[in-house]
């Protein structure tokens, strides 16, 4: 009987040493798929976004939160200003409530664009664009010299600013652990209700103000755009397939051997593929999980409450109130 061989249990960059090991002592030619598919260098490995350091993972959040806080800050401020601008525009607040249902339903599309999205082309690529694009139509917003400017442009920001609702929870989940991760899932939670409920309040000052209803895109964009910078130029790559993909062009590039490659390199979701995980399992869940459909009923409510006399700020007449006044 052959004796034992001692095999070191590590990883390379294209197969781990082990099966390496096996398959030269066994006298087997080794598979060329998997001597050149790219993977970890183990648990270990300095690249792995599970093993950056807890400051910089405690940053990311941070960074990650306060981006979803002005998202979704900027889909309630406008409720303050449906009053006035029903005034300017000469329509009735029924209509100019548009301006914020409008928002909330270029929300709803978000899987069916960045989920995808951010699977194929990492989380950073789609999540710039769309925070980018959802900043430039703030612009329209607070220049529209009509109705449709203002209804078009506040669906198109509400569309693209979703891209942070959309890819932040998975971005999360690619370096947090099981049990640190339920903190930062629940920071980012908290993000997108602290939005919307101070969005209102915020807005209603602003209305009242010499500054005007236009002000609450330019208040929303100022501070948007200056965390969005912070976040360009801090914020990593961490979908795991996105960054083996790159390390399989970096190792193509440095051994001139091309055959290296990753397994999102194997094989491409398809149509059908992506529309059965993002439309249809979306629409099952709905009808079979009643919860889902309670929660963002109860959630609505309170972000965008509107009392029976039509009254977008939730307040009754005869408070005598200003919009941005709590009363009790």
């Amino acid at each position: 009987m052959k004796d034992a061989i001692d095999i070191p249990i590590s990883t390379n960059a294209s197969v781990t040493d082990l099966e390496n090991a096996r398959d030269h002592s066994s006298g087997e030619k080794p598979n060329d798929a998997d001597i050149h598919l790219v993977e970890w260098d183990g648990p270990d490995d300095p690249e792995l976004p599970m093993n950056f350091p807890f400051w910089r993972k405690s940053l990311i959040t941070c960074i990650f939160s306060t981006l979803t806080i002005w998202v979704t800050f900027s889909s309630s401020v406008f409720s303050a200003a449906t009053t006035v601008t029903s005034k300017e525009f000469h329509v009735s607040k029924e209509v100019m409530t548009l301006g914020t249902s409008l928002t909330v339903l270029g929300f709803a599309v978000r899987s069916l664009i960045w989920g995808p999205m951010s699977e194929l082309y990492g989380r950073l690529r789609p999540l710039y664009i769309g925070y980018a694009i959802f900043i430039i139509f703030q612009v329209p917003v607070a220049v529209a010299q009509n109705l449709e400017t203002v209804m078009l442009a506040r669906f198109l920001l509400g569309f693209f600013g979703t891209s942070a609702l959309a890819i932040i929870p998975g971005a999360l989940a690619d370096f947090w652990g099981p049990v640190e991760r339920a903190i930062a899932v629940s920071l980012f939670s908290a993000a997108t209700f602290v939005g919307p409920i101070f969005g209102p309040i915020v807005g209603g000052f602003i209305v009242d103000s010499s500054l005007g209803w236009r002000w609450t895109a330019w208040i929303t964009m100022i501070p948007a755009t200056f965390f969005g910078t912070i976040a360009f130029l801090n914020l990593p790559e961490t979908y795991h397939p996105v960054l083996l993909q790159r390390r399989a062009s970096r190792l193509r590039n440095e051994t001139r051997i091309w055959a290296y490659h990753s397994r999102l390199d194997e094989s491409t979701p398809t149509f059908s593929q992506i529309l059965t995980k993002y439309l249809f399992r979306p629409l099952q869940m709905l009808f079979s999980e009643p919860i889902l459909v309670c929660i963002p009923d109860r959630f609505c409510g309170l972000a965008f409450p509107e009392h029976p006399s039509g009254d977008p700020t939730g307040l009754p007449p005869r408070h005598h109130c200003n919009a941005p006044v709590v009363c009790s």
